[in-house]
């Protein structure tokens, strides 16, 4: 397989739109205001558009890191370039969280509860600790980022023995990962969802030419009968059908680049953001509920562009002027 090249993977921004549209439409099934349907219905696999995130994330980060020379020694500018990628579009989402309850509890249509902030909860947004303390999160998508953080920590500490030199020692970390699955079954922390991680972990490594078809193979296999028994039939077709998607597709439309670009930013805002234009849309005269959550996805669509070009987009730009010590090259993209 050829040595990997700088830039943008088109199917990675392909899959990351999809998924994050997956997520919004998933999140549309809770308006109250949709009728009952087996089409509604239907919105509830959006969620899988999470483990998505979490397969590319497994391929797409230490892609990067293999690109730009990765070391031990490298742990600081790692994260330092992470957070300064991830951090400052979330907490500023936490604040327009924040903003939108408030002046929603004042509208005049309000029947609802007076506004109240737990500040301390609000606090626990940072760094993650909510999901420790086992406290709500203000927005529905948060609970994913602290599972990204936690891979971004053990990705860091464990790269170099995931592409050790000695194979033994690379397959030993691996399946190791691989079984550290079974050692609990709560799904606030990542140890329940490394199989994904560890699909898009695998193609990386057979990407990369770290290890050979056969190995990917069985270290493939013996990922997905752990993915079977933990998670089901769906996901296991759901991650392989993820990895062939990032294996073949080469050229994606435009469309789904641009959606693929602001995925981040719409997975930060749409939560908040659904209900609210539903409940706006659905009140104008002769319009159809469905008519009505379809512009709501529109208007989601829409303040996620405007969300990227206005705060995420800087950071896009200064988390690359972080880079390791030895760099072969820059991956480009968002990571």
């Amino acid at each position: 397989m050829a040595e990997p090249k700088s830039g943008n993977i088109q199917s990675i921004q392909l899959l990351r739109g999809i998924a994050a549209f997956m997520v919004l439409v998933n999140h549309g099934y809770e308006v109250k205001a949709l009728p009952d349907s087996d089409f509604k219905y239907s919105f509830l696999y959006g969620s899988t558009g999470v483990n998505i995130f979490f397969i590319i994330s497994g391929f797409i980060i230490p892609y990067s890191m293999f690109i730009n020379n990765y070391k031990l020694t490298d742990f600081k500018d790692f994260f330092l370039k992470r957070i300064t990628r991830i951090e400052p579009p979330y907490i500023v989402s936490i604040f327009m969280v924040l903003l939108i309850g408030y002046f929603t509890s004042r509208s005049q249509v309000n029947t609802g509860p007076a506004y109240n902030v737990d500040w301390l909860n609000v606090l626990g947004h940072i760094g993650y600790l909510n999901a420790f303390t086992g406290s709500h999160w203000l927005n529905a998508a948060y609970w994913t980022l602290a599972i990204e953080f936690e891979f971004y920590i053990i990705l860091a500490l464990l790269f170099p023995l995931i592409t050790h030199s000695n194979r033994w020692i690379m397959m030993a970390t691996y399946i190791g990962l691989v079984f550290a699955t079974f050692f609990t079954d709560s799904s606030r922390h990542i140890i329940h969802f490394l199989p994904f991680f560890l699909y898009g972990i695998g193609f990386f490594l057979y990407k990369t030419r770290k290890i050979t078809f056969p190995w990917y193979l069985f270290i493939t296999l013996v990922n997905t009968a752990v993915c079977y028994n933990t998670s089901g039939q769906l996901f296991v077709w759901l991650s392989l059908s993820v990895i062939l998607a990032i294996a073949f597709i080469k050229r994606v439309p435009g469309p789904f680049l641009l959606l693929g670009t602001i995925s981040y930013s719409l997975y930060l805002t749409h939560g908040v953001l659904i209900t609210r234009f539903m409940g706006l849309i659905v009140r104008l005269p002769g319009i159809n509920v469905w008519v009505a959550f379809v512009i709501s996805l529109i208007c989601c669509l829409v303040f996620a562009w405007c969300y990227y070009m206005i705060v995420e987009r800087f950071f896009i730009k200064l988390s690359k002027n972080i880079r390791y010590r030895h760099p072969r090259s820059d991956v480009g993209g968002k990571d």
